[in-house]
């Protein structure tokens, strides 16, 4: 017959908080695993819905910003041939009447 172990208190302390601790780590190893299937599926639904992510969004966000400098710098370059003061047409004068002579 196997002989019965008497526990001090301080052993059953020991050994509840020993199982507690490993309790918990055990809980947050799985929570964590948990969230990660969680994101991988909801990353893989996204992609196969098209929705645009942040990521996304950001780069998109910077490539406007880029082009609208690129935009201003060259709205404050003059083109080449720009318009003149006064055209041709008024430097010309009136349009006479066809057909009197």
């Amino acid at each position: 017959m196997a002989q019965r172990r008497d526990w001090s208190w301080q052993e059953l302390l020991e050994t509840g908080m020993k199982f507690t601790d490993e309790l918990a780590r055990e809980s947050r190893k799985r929570a964590d695993g948990l969230v990660a299937a969680f994101r991988r599926e909801i990353q893989r639904q996204v992609q196969a819905l098209g929705i645009a992510t942040k990521d996304d969004v950001d780069r998109l966000e910077s490539r406007v910003r880029e082009a609208e400098k690129a935009g201003k710098a060259k709205a404050k370059k003059p083109a080449k041939g720009a318009a003149k003061k006064g055209s041709d047409r008024e430097k010309a004068g009136p349009k006479k009447p066809s057909g009197s002579s």
